[in-house]
């Protein structure tokens, strides 16, 4: 389903004459999804292995949680 609208819209912007540049936003999209998820993997390993370890006590986990709302 999902290729099928991609294919929809792919040909709608052809149409339009605006394939080429449908297509760079779509790339730049994807890059930006996966640089996304990567930061959020990264963060979430950071709060798990180095907060608890590093901080410890109340202190440490009011820090992280204060710090985790911020994000």
């Amino acid at each position: 389903m999902a290729k099928a609208m991609r294919d929809a819209a792919s040909d709608v912007a052809e149409a339009g004459g605006v394939g080429d540049e449908f297509s760079q936003a779509m790339q730049l999209y994807a890059r930006s999804k996966a640089w996304q998820q990567f930061g959020s993997e990264v963060w979430a390993g950071f709060k798990r292995a180095i907060l608890p370890g590093a901080i410890g006590g109340s202190l440490g986990y009011q820090a992280g949680k204060r710090l985790s709302d911020l994000m």
